[in-house]
């Protein structure tokens, strides 16, 4: 059996290592919110925060544009870029 190339090895291993972290937003229990108890300003904060988490995908875009040629820089952009939006999504929420 042919055994990977270092920098693909590392790539693996990135990969494995943020496979761990992964979960979703149904998981946050965001029905358990008490609404009444959220200060106003932290609603104009998360607004703010869902604008900057939806750059991710003109990110993504211009990271795999300028790194189109390093396959392990490219796969964990596309596991950034998916986690990121799930941030977008559960600040949303």
């Amino acid at each position: 059996m042919p055994t990977a190339a270092p920098e693909e090895a590392h790539g693996f291993e990135i990969f494995q290592h943020y496979e761990r972290l992964q979960w979703k937003v149904s998981e946050l229990g965001l029905e358990n919110v008490r609404r009444d108890l959220v200060d106003p300003a932290y609603i104009s904060l998360v607004k703010g925060v869902v604008m900057g988490e939806a750059t991710s995908l003109p990110g993504l875009h211009g990271f795999l544009s300028e790194f189109d040629d390093d396959y392990d820089c490219s796969a964990f952009v596309a596991v950034w870029a998916y986690q990121e939006l799930q941030h977008h999504y559960a600040f949303r929420a």
